[in-house]
């Protein structure tokens, strides 16, 4: 399915399929697009089955990878996109459209609270943030927190905590 996916990226501006493998920057931006919009589409429930983990820029699957370097885009498409992909794509154009600081820190938040989840932790919103932070040193706090805010409002944010525990939230003894 990756074949059909790039190729409705390369249709709608996101990337030019034949610049993947260049080693300069237009390459190196062309990857972290299609690293972080399939980590997406994936998330939203496009039938692909990358495994992720933390990097600095987001997470990041050396699967992926390997399937993009051997990617041939004038290879005929063999398996399409599912047919209620409009809904999936439509999330992930609106994704891309914020930027790629905005793409590094939103899949970073919903990485992070994928691996609390699949190891049965506690977590809450603040707990993610200050993850996150430590991650992404280079944004600002406040930065994260209006990202975490941006996640809510769209179905990539439907299972993240809303819960805060500030000092003003801590019950008194």
């Amino acid at each position: 399915m990756l074949p059909a996916f790039l190729e409705w990226l390369h249709k709608n501006y996101v990337i030019d399929r034949y610049c993947i493998m260049h080693k300069d920057d237009t390459g190196f931006h062309i990857r972290f697009r299609i690293q972080k919009c399939v980590y997406m589409a994936q998330r939203l429930g496009l039938g692909t089955d990358y495994n992720y983990g933390k990097y600095v820029y987001g997470p990041y699957s050396r699967d992926l990878t390997r399937a993009y370097y051997d990617y041939d885009p004038a290879a005929p498409i063999e398996e399409p996109l599912p047919p209620d992909f409009d809904q999936i794509g439509d999330v992930v154009l609106r994704a891309y459209s914020k930027g790629f600081g905005w793409m590094e820190v939103a899949t970073t938040i919903l990485e992070d609270m994928r691996e609390r989840d699949d190891a049965g932790g506690r977590y809450t919103r603040d707990l993610i943030e200050d993850s996150v932070a430590k991650l992404k040193y280079l944004y600002s706090d406040s930065y994260i927190h209006s990202v975490y805010d941006d996640l809510l409002q769209t179905p990539l944010g439907k299972d993240l905590p809303t819960i805060e525990f500030g000092p003003t939230a801590m019950p008194t003894p």
